[in-house]
């Protein structure tokens, strides 16, 4: 007699067959469900690491545009952009001001696209990631005009022009030595950590409308960083339109608009009477030329001279605009009367000679954003 009917032997089979089935699913669910967590994760980790890129680049973007206000709303909204592209590549920025309807304020905000990995099997390829700043202008403060680095009280600033006028910050890590009378300086600093002098023996000079500058014993950073080498150059997205050993110019045509020109040996502006929208970037980069008008091509950076060989900066009746960066060596501007510089000018060391001409500093603020302040 069998024990079980076949029946029964048979509806065990059979259910047997449903629950393996069963295991199979619910497992197959299980590991897309495994999936979208590890999705869910690596992309939300990716996003979010995108996200504070971008509120950081709105933070920056918005506390140089306020340093503008209520001045001048379209260099609030071009400086904006320019420390956003800074601190994040490929993003968008806009800016409005007034905001809020006050002409202090300015909303500056990032758009990026953040890429999925894991999601993509979802059919999610991307996401927007949008932030924004609101940032408001403050009184106080002034835009850099001249930084220079070196904390050896041997170095430093040293100035022997005459009846120069500086509209803006004046920063020295280490000394600062006047020897030219009837110069009118902004907010100045000298001192260091290493505790180094200041004198006065020319005559009539002003800081800031005091007798004396005022003493920071900080080793303050450079307030704009750029390349201090070769290498670095890809780093800050800097693209060279044109590469050689190096660029001479004595006559027309002079360097061209639009263009980026990267030497590895020497950059020399000698014709006059150019107009350019350019960006020079060598070892050593001279203008020595009369009459030229050069404003940068690339961001706020017009020259970036990273060698170790003494940055000139002399003529007559110039108009240069932009950030000029000479990391590893002494700049020296001998200007005449008729010379227009609306520069920031960093350098190790610096020395400035000539007479008469007029530099208005287009720098971040002397001390730090103090002159802006983030509200949202």
């Amino acid at each position: 007699m069998e024990k079980f009917p076949r029946q029964h032997r048979k509806t065990g089979a059979l259910l047997r067959r449903e629950e393996g089935g069963q295991v199979v699913a619910i497992v197959a669910v299980g590991i897309v469900a495994l999936i979208g967590m590890a999705a869910f994760t690596i992309d939300v980790g990716s996003w979010y690491q995108v996200s504070r890129q971008a509120q950081s680049a709105a933070d920056a973007g918005a506390t140089a545009a306020a340093d503008d206000l209520p001045g001048s709303a379209s260099q609030a909204s071009a400086d904006a952009t320019t420390y956003v592209n800074k601190n994040i590549s490929g993003a968008t920025t806009a800016a409005v001001t007034p905001y809020n309807g006050d002409a202090s304020q300015v909303r500056v905000t990032v758009t990026k696209s953040a890429p999925t990995f894991f999601a993509k099997i979802f059919g999610l390829n991307s996401v927007t990631v949008t932030e924004s700043a609101v940032a408001k202008h403050v009184a106080g403060g002034a835009k850099y005009a001249i930084f220079t680095k070196n904390t050896n009280c041997s170095s430093g600033i040293g100035w022997s022009a005459t009846g120069v006028t500086i509209a803006g910050g004046v920063h020295s890590n280490s000394s600062l030595g006047v020897t030219g009378g009837s110069n009118t300086f902004g907010p100045t600093n000298y001192k260091g950590p290493n505790n180094c002098s200041f004198s006065d023996s020319g005559g009539s000079n002003s800081y800031n409308g005091a007798s004396a500058p005022t003493t920071d014993t900080t080793s303050e950073p450079w307030p704009e960083p750029w390349p201090t080498s070769a290498a670095q150059i890809p780093s800050y997205g800097i693209t060279c339109t044109d590469n050689a050993a190096s660029f001479t110019w004595t006559s027309n045509p002079g360097p061209q608009s639009g263009h980026t020109y990267c030497a590895t040996s020497s950059i020399s502006i000698k014709g006059s009477g150019y107009n350019c929208t350019c960006t020079f970037i060598a070892p050593t980069v001279s203008i020595t030329g009369a009459s030229e008008t050069l404003r940068p091509n690339f961001s706020d950076l017009l020259i970036d001279a990273y060698g170790t060989s003494t940055w000139k900066l002399s003529g007559n009746n110039d108009n240069i605009t932009g950030t000029i960066f000479v990391p590893n060596a002494t700049f020296n501007v001998s200007g005449s009367a008729n010379s227009l510089y609306n520069v920031f000018l960093e350098g190790d060391n610096c020395t400035m000679t000539g007479s008469g001409w007029t530099l208005t500093g287009t720098g971040p603020l002397n001390g730090g954003n103090s002159g802006s302040q983030l509200i949202q």
